[in-house]
């Protein structure tokens, strides 16, 4: 028994020597991959809690009104003739559901492999400049969600391993944006279409938030835009290219 606990050390003493800083990370990349979804939390603890502001309809179901407004933009994916109108009003859906104050919905494109915005709300020219292609290795919830396939979510963007120490931290902060999610829009035959994300001016609190109404969403959208996959959008829609009474709930 000793010489076995003896080899067992052994082992473990030349597997901590022979792997470097790097392997490390990467095992705890390969941790965090195992999550659903990436929060990202403070030092200060329920300090910062009991001072953010949980989400917008947190686990209460979909109005009837947001649930019209659903089917009738879903009917319009499927059958118009240029899609980006209607995907700022799919945008605006998702703001409204997860209780946000801006958003940008992007395009996956797989030959340039890279996400470009298609749609988007609240944001200063400058700042789409800075976003409007985001590749794989940029520092933002979008780039997170595209690699990892699933939904992305900071609580705090100023404490996030994402963003400490990037310029896309102080491009965010000029906006007034304290925290986001990023959700990916994959259809039901597991085609990523791109992602959607909103962003708030409070920090969030993202175990009291309710995924499955923009879950459902995500893939009702996607499922649509398949069907019309030969139809993108022929221009970047953001803010009050949509007349005000024929967005949803106008």
């Amino acid at each position: 028994m000793s010489r076995k606990r003896d080899l067992i050390t052994s082992d473990f003493a030349g597997w901590r020597y022979k792997h470097d800083y790097v392997e490390l990370l990467n095992l705890l990349g390969h941790y965090l991959s195992l999550h659903f979804c990436i929060v990202c939390r403070d030092n200060v603890g329920t300090t910062r809690t009991s001072e953010a502001k949980a989400m917008a309809t947190v686990k209460e179901p979909l109005t009837p009104v947001t649930g019209h407004e659903i089917e009738v933009v879903l009917q319009r994916l499927r059958n118009s003739k240029d899609v980006g109108a209607d995907l700022l009003r799919v945008l605006d859906i998702a703001i409204g559901i997860t209780g946000a104050d801006m958003g940008t919905l992007q395009r996956f494109d797989e030959r340039a492999d890279c996400l470009i915005i298609v749609a988007s709300r609240g944001f200063s020219p400058e700042a789409l400049n800075y976003f409007g292609v985001v590749r794989r290795d940029t520092n933002t919830t979008c780039a997170a969600a595209l690699m990892r396939r699933m939904r992305v979510f900071v609580e705090d963007v100023s404490t996030s391993y994402l963003f400490v120490g990037t310029r896309e931290l102080d491009v965010l902060r000029s906006c007034g944006i304290a925290a986001a999610q990023s959700t990916p829009l994959i259809s039901s035959n597991g085609h990523l279409w791109g992602v959607f994300t909103t962003h708030f001016r409070e920090l969030q609190i993202e175990r009291e938030f309710d995924h499955a109404p923009l879950d459902r969403l995500a893939v009702q959208v996607t499922d649509s835009l398949e069907q019309r996959e030969d139809l993108v959008p022929s221009q970047h829609f953001h803010d009050k290219q949509i007349a005000e009474d024929s967005q949803p709930g106008g």
